[in-house]
């Protein structure tokens, strides 16, 4: 996703939200709508000013590594009381990456 379209779909949802507010909504589905608006648009925005540093962790993590955190963040957040035992895996798969560099050679490959 280039910067720009983040930036532009930023400011596209938070004024979304913030007209429709204004102008008032007929029913709670509307109402919900332009609140997730107005809470997804400052978070793109956030993301659209760190993206850089956003790029420069995504290089340095394996894309394996991402999907874990990913997918047991959205676990704990959909079943909190899973956390328990979510989030020492997640340390745990952690840990051996981080082992697993440590112990990797380094001699050339011919």
């Amino acid at each position: 996703m280039q910067r720009y379209f983040l930036g532009f779909l930023a400011l596209l949802l938070t004024t979304t939200g913030l007209v429709w507010l204004v102008n008032g909504t007929s029913n709670e589905f509307e109402n919900a709508i332009a609140s997730a608006c107005l809470k997804v648009g400052p978070v793109l925005g956030a993301l659209w000013l760190a993206f850089p540093q956003v790029l420069q962790i995504v290089r340095r993590f394996p894309p394996v590594l991402i999907i874990a955190i990913v997918l047991s963040s959205g676990f704990v957040i959909v079943r909190p009381k899973s956390a328990p035992f979510v989030i020492p895996v997640l340390f745990a798969i952690l840990g051996l990456h981080y082992l697993g560099l440590l112990f990797k050679s380094t001699a050339k490959k011919p």
